[in-house]
């Protein structure tokens, strides 16, 4: 099966889809993969070349022949490819499908639909072997965050790593140039700011452990397999939780009427976690400072796997969220049909013809849902059903939509 895989937004998002793309090429699968991000996409490109899951790294749309793949997933972001592929053989994810779960997690159920029941494969990332010269019992730590979202960061490190220097440890600060402190106290340690991606993922796995706020570094330390505490407040540590066993999150209590969303008007306050209680969790990792275990993962199969089922049945109970699930199982189904049955056109005429019915359906469902996010689905979804050959039925549905709340 000839599988395409998008992921976007930012650093982190993008290293949340690789478990997947490990999972598929372990299936026996042909994968190549979508970097929707024209502002970074050249700059994390290292992070995932020469990795031999991987085919084609594309960073346009443009450059993209959609036509020659059997199914596309868009990992939790933009959904670009789900525009370009026949309505039908895509399955994508949004913040409707990640309610309380956890988007690696989330990802890497397209690769169970197609069979895979093994362990969550580590997430990837690519070191360019810089050597760093570090002394063992070096401490990295990122600061910063997404500058769009600064309420993440934590503002009391500078004590932490005066603890951190005091028992003989050595502080190494990484991150942009945004993420430099506005009083400079990261100057007191070695500064490695604006880092390549590469060399980024090299220094890492030279540490022993790693500190830091909610962030993309956090994933890529997750990757490498570094033990250390990520500190969460106003963002979600079930969503972001990284896929490791050794990397601990610390996570700021939940007061009434808050959020862990950064969009959100009241969220959770970061610096109500305290110095100490972060710094006992560090001294903990820092005793037995173990990295993550190897996971026991099949060898790929061949020939790929194919799992054999019926067409999926309708939810007996129509929700959004019962009919999007119901979506990638069509996807997951129609691909299947794809590489076993020889009148190709026909399956896709036949797939587009059901995802017509359920975006409509769809459509009308989050037309009568609260929010914009209802709105955008139910405008989505209209222009789907267009795209499968309901042009009419759809163009009302669009209209409907735009005209709903």
């Amino acid at each position: 099966m000839r599988i395409l895989v998008e992921v976007s937004w930012g650093m982190g998002n993008m290293v949340q889809g690789t478990p997947l793309c490990h999972a598929l090429h372990l299936l026996g699968h042909d994968v190549d993969l979508f970097l929707h991000n024209r502002k970074i996409s050249a700059r994390m490109a290292p992070l995932f070349e020469g990795w031999p899951v991987l085919g084609n790294i594309f960073h346009g749309s443009s450059d993209i022949e959609f036509g020659r793949y059997d199914l596309a997933v868009c990992c939790f972001g933009e959904r670009r490819a789900a525009k370009r592929m026949p309505p039908g053989f895509y399955i994508d994810f949004g913040w409707y499908n990640l309610r309380a779960g956890n988007e690696s997690e989330r990802n890497l159920s397209a690769a169970r639909r197609l069979g895979w029941t093994d362990p969550t494969p580590p997430s990837h990332v690519q070191s360019s072997g810089r050597d760093f010269g570090l002394s063992p019992g070096t401490v990295v730590l990122h600061a910063g965050c997404d500058p769009a979202n600064t309420i993440k960061r934590w503002p009391h490190w500078p004590e932490v790593c005066a603890r951190l220097e005091s028992v003989g440890k050595t502080i190494i600060v990484v991150g942009t140039e945004s993420d430099r402190s506005q009083d400079g106290w990261e100057h007191k340690y070695r500064c490695e700011f604006g880092l390549p991606v590469n060399d980024l993922c090299a220094l890492l796995d030279q540490a022993t452990a790693y500190c830091g706020n909610d962030s993309g570094v956090g994933h890529i330390a997750a990757a490498i397999g570094l033990p250390g505490v990520l500190l969460f407040g106003p963002s979600d540590p079930v969503k972001n939780a990284p896929n490791s066993k050794v990397l601990r999150q610390l996570v700021a209590p939940l007061g009434e009427g808050e959020a862990r969303q950064p969009t959100k008007q009241k969220t959770v306050p970061i610096d109500r976690l305290g110095v100490d209680e972060v710094w006992a969790e560090l001294q903990a990792v820092l005793t037995e400072p173990r990295r993550d275990p190897q996971r026991d993962l099949p060898a790929r199969a061949n020939p790929p796997v194919v799992p054999s089922g019926e067409r999926p049945t309708s939810p007996a109970e129509e929700t959004t969220d019962s009919l999007e699930d119901h979506t990638h199982a069509l996807a997951a189904w129609n691909a299947r049909r794809l590489i076993t049955e020889p009148d190709r056109a026909r399956v896709i005429r036949e797939g587009m013809r059901d995802a017509a019915k359920v975006h409509l359906r769809l459509s009308e469902l989050w037309r009568h849902a609260p929010g914009l996010e209802a709105i955008r689905q139910a405008k989505f979804h209209a222009q789907q059903a267009v795209r499968a050959g309901s042009r009419i039925r759809g163009t009302i549905a669009k209209f409907k939509a735009g005209h709903s709340g």
